[in-house]
């Protein structure tokens, strides 16, 4: 894949419609109003549900900021199609997610993912993107919990919106960001306190608006989760979208695409909150701070140095966001320059963990006011 064939591919965007009667929605997200066309019902699903509570009626939205086409092999002028066969290196397709090439031009950008094989393209002038998959028949665990993500990383990094890897629950009014690498206890923490009361923003990405305080948009209403650590909260198993196991699963007619799981044995589960404790999502709150989480016994909060937290927060984040990578980088760099970040012990079992959080914000919560009697 080369250049002129992503420039080629984004020129097909000014032809590319959806049949008549095809599904669309709208979103308003952080202040973006997206309109988003289906090729297929399946398509909607798929997508949707991690978007859900972003949905607006489209009569309420006078103009939309941008046009999103999600087209699989059966849409008349799929881009996808016109590409050379996939190249997995002797993996399967449908297996992980290999970013392969990336472009950026003064049209717009694109990513072609194989391993599941996606096209991402974005045409600026055009305000038209797409998401073309070539089977989404049954579609991975990422494409389930993380809809549209490359394209919304480009998107909101030119709104000066920062897509941050950490999770995000709303207390007291406020927002408290968990950071750090994966396995560190981001979703456990979010989830434990999603299934406590507390309102949760999300369990692995968010987005962050500058400002004074910056404030914390959800991005999805999605979780992602070990199958093995499900047990831990049965309260939460009526928003699984696919069962319990370890083994392949295939789609089946009564539980549609969102419910298909990743073909491979490595698959996580995904929670869909757009129906089960969807009164619990919140879409944003203001940040007071951000955690990395720490198993173990009590303790104070250990305050980290801007250098230290950025090592923390910025590898997962720039790794999730192929080709804004230099805008990811930034906006972690902004984030921890600006607010607190401690490191947090959160105890040794899922009984420990809301009620470190919540102390953890009342700290959170009179440093600030402390700040402000001084200001």
């Amino acid at each position: 894949m080369n250049g002129e064939g992503f420039a080629r591919a984004l020129r097909s965007l000014e032809a590319l419609e959806p049949r008549p009667g095809a599904p669309e929605r709208t979103l308003d997200l952080a202040g973006a109003r997206l309109r988003l066309r289906f090729g297929s019902p399946r398509l909607a699903e798929l997508c949707m549900r991690a978007l859900a509570h972003h949905e607006v009626a489209s009569s309420s939205v006078a103009r939309c900021d941008l046009t999103i086409d999600v087209v699989d092999r059966d849409t008349p002028g799929n881009p996808l199609s016109a590409l050379p066969a996939a190249l997995v290196d002797g993996r399967p397709d449908g297996g992980e997610r290999v970013e392969r090439w990336s472009y950026e031009g003064a049209a717009g950008r694109a990513l072609l993912q194989e391993g599941y094989r996606v096209l991402y393209l974005w045409h600026r002038a055009l305000g038209r993107a797409a998401v073309c998959f070539d089977d989404a028949s049954a579609p991975p665990y990422y494409q389930i919990a993380l809809p549209l993500l490359p394209l919304l990383g480009w998107v909101f990094a030119e709104r000066g919106l920062a897509i941050l890897h950490a999770a995000a629950i709303e207390i007291g009014g406020g927002a408290v960001l968990f950071g750090g690498r994966s396995g560190t206890g981001k979703s456990t923490t979010a989830l434990a306190c999603l299934d406590a009361g507390l309102g949760y923003l999300g369990d692995d990405l968010c987005l962050v608006e500058p400002g004074e305080p910056p404030m914390v948009h959800s991005l999805y209403c999605s979780a992602k989760l070990d199958p093995a650590d499900t047990h831990r909260f049965p309260a939460l198993a009526p928003a699984l979208a696919s069962p319990v196991s370890r083994a392949p699963m295939q789609e089946d007619s009564t539980r549609g695409a969102a419910s298909a799981a990743a073909s491979d044995v490595t698959s996580k589960v995904v929670y869909l909150f757009d129906r089960h404790l969807a009164d619990r999502v919140v879409r944003r709150a203001p940040l007071l701070g951000v955690a990395i989480p720490r198993r173990g016994p009590d303790g104070p909060p250990l305050a980290l140095s801007p250098g230290r937290a950025f090592l923390a927060m910025a590898p997962n984040t720039v790794f999730l966001l192929p080709g804004a990578a230099r805008a990811a980088a930034a906006g972690v760099k902004a984030l921890v320059t600006r607010v607190p970040v401690h490191v947090v012990a959160v105890g040794d079992s899922i009984a420990d963990i809301v009620p470190r959080v919540r102390e953890h914000a009342r700290y959170l919560g009179s440093r600030s006011r402390r700040g402000d009697d001084a200001a």
